[in-house]
Parts: structure tokens; C-alpha cells; sequence
């Protein structure tokens, strides 16, 4: 059983996942450009919106490329959620990123532990099926084809 801090940090992983798939970029990644910083600040504000973590406990999952810290500093997170709260209210395409996200992210939160677990073992079971070669994909299938038609045959 996971405690409550892997389980808010597994969500928060996938909110960071949510918003580099939406913006295709690695919002953990290192930089200032705006490229990365707004999917950033956003991943920032939804988790803690959503997951009510701490200021220090988001930066921790920021590295930072400054020389002084190895992470993200409160302050950075706070600066992130002040100023997407405001670009909400007043950037239309802040706004449209907000409302195309919002939902997404509320859903995440609401994943219960062992859904996070079977998302992690379905995420890790795709990453190795991607890496496999077709002729070892075609095994595979051939294999669990078989496989399900003898369990389905045992069972009528």
C-alpha cells in the first residue's frame, strides 16, 4: 500500500505527464524558454490546485538549473501558481488551455491507489511493447490468440 505522499506524487506525475503530452514538450526539462515555462508554471498550478501539496514538496519534482538548488524553490511554485491564476482570468489562450486541461486533471486526481497501479503497470507494459520488434509483437499476439481461445474453450 502506497502512503499518502507516493500516492499525491504519483498524481502529480501524471498531471506533469497530462500537460507534456497536451503541450508535447518535457515540462521538467531545464530552460526559460516559453516553450517550457508555461506548461511548467500550468503542471505547478494544477497540482497544487488539485493536490494541495505543498510549495517545497512541487518544487522537489522540478529540477532546476540553477547551480544553488538542485530543484525548483517554493517561491518559483508560488510565482507559478500566482501568475497562472492571473493569466486565466485575463489571457484568452491561457483560458482555452485552462479549460481544454482543467477537466483532465480533476479526473487524475480523483484516480483511487490501485488505478494509479494499473496505470503504471499498463504505462511500463507499453514502453517495452513499443521497444519490441514487429516480428516479436506478431509472437506475442499469436501466443495470447491461442492462449484465450484455449481458456475460452475450457470454460464452455
Amino acid at each position: 500500500m502506497m502512503n499518502i505522499t507516493d500516492f499525491n506524487n504519483s498524481k502529480a506525475i501524471k498531471i506533469i505527464e497530462l500537460i507534456d503530452e497536451y503541450f508535447e514538450v518535457n515540462c521538467r526539462g531545464l530552460g526559460r524558454k516559453r516553450e517550457v515555462v508555461l506548461p511548467r508554471q500550468m503542471a505547478m498550478y494544477y497540482i497544487r490546485k488539485c493536490l494541495n501539496l505543498s510549495y517545497v514538496k512541487i518544487g522537489m519534482l522540478f529540477p532546476s538549473d540553477k547551480a544553488a538548488t538542485k530543484f525548483k524553490t517554493h517561491c518559483s511554485v508560488m510565482h507559478s501558481d500566482k501568475i497562472i491564476k492571473d493569466f486565466i482570468k485575463f489571457d484568452k489562450e491561457i483560458k482555452g488551455f485552462d479549460l481544454d486541461l482543467l477537466e483532465k486533471v480533476q479526473l487524475i486526481c480523483k484516480y483511487s491507489e490501485q488505478e494509479i497501479i494499473n496505470f503504471n503497470i499498463i504505462k511500463g507494459i507499453n514502453t517495452k511493447l513499443y521497444r519490441l520488434k514487429e516480428e516479436d509483437l506478431k509472437e506475442i499476439t499469436e501466443y495470447l490468440e491461442k492462449e484465450l481461445y484455449i481458456s475460452n474453450s475450457l470454460v464452455y
